[in-house]
């Protein structure tokens, strides 16, 4: 997750980690709530392939 910009990293750690609503998450940011959707979907595309590099998932 360190490898993601910061504004993809706050938005990942207040929404997930802090679990805070959306509204909450953007007040804090000061975005609206569709940049706080965008920021999620984009840090969530680009998580996927660092996870992968890192072996992260394992078929069985």
């Amino acid at each position: 997750m360190n490898k993601l910009p910061t504004k993809y990293k706050d938005s990942i750690y207040l929404y997930y980690v802090q679990e805070l609503s959306l509204k909450e998450t953007a007040d804090i940011l000061g975005v609206p709530i569709d940049t706080v959707k965008t920021r999620l979907r984009r840090a969530k595309e680009k998580l996927l392939p660092l996870l992968n590099e890192e072996d992260m998932f394992y078929d069985e």
